[in-house]
């Protein structure tokens, strides 16, 4: 399918951990021909109700960050579920999903890809929290603080995100 008349398709997302899945269905929509392709990115309150905790990133941030991506013509905040009332509001065309939509619009509405294999931001969350603690309590378990202190440094001046991932236990507590 390729239009030819001008459409507006929105893409909802949390992107509270981007990954290649998220491109990729950006990409898919916007091969769909002359279209502008707009995010309905979630807010951080409907994050916290639905998954149970604030994003790591700020909407804000999530924001700028999908600004840069060269598939995304423009993004709006959005509660956790589309609707068509969401669609109407924002002259939307078309809702572009993977294959895990549970967004209540119309089926006329609805375009839907396959998801990508093998990646969920559910998964990455939790593998990422899993060796956070792991090397917390590693690095605690053979260091005092001030080495601890010492190798974050160093870890930091070379990869500030792995020092930022090993750095913080989920309780703040050194």
């Amino acid at each position: 399918m390729k239009f030819k008349i001008k459409k507006r398709l929105l893409v909802d997302m949390t992107a509270s951990i981007l990954h290649h899945g998220h491109i990729r269905l950006l990409k898919k929509a916007k091969k769909l021909g002359n279209v502008e392709i707009i995010v309905a990115l979630t807010t951080d309150n409907e994050v916290k109700k639905h998954k149970g905790y604030y994003p790591d990133l700020k909407f804000r941030f999530r924001k700028e960050i999908l600004e840069s991506i060269k598939y995304v013509d423009e993004i709006k905040p959005s509660k956790w579920q589309i609707d068509d009332e969401y669609l109407a509001k924002h002259k939307i065309d078309f809702l572009v999903h993977g294959s895990d939509n549970s967004n209540k619009v119309s089926k006329n509405k609805l375009l839907i890809f396959r998801r990508t294999n093998g990646v969920s931001s559910f998964d990455l969350r939790k593998r990422i929290k899993k060796k956070k603690i792991i090397y917390f309590f590693l690095i605690k378990k053979f260091f005092n603080l001030y080495q601890i202190f010492f190798i974050f440094q160093t870890i930091a001046a070379k990869n500030p995100t792995m020092a930022a991932i090993i750095a913080l236990p989920e309780d703040g507590s050194i």
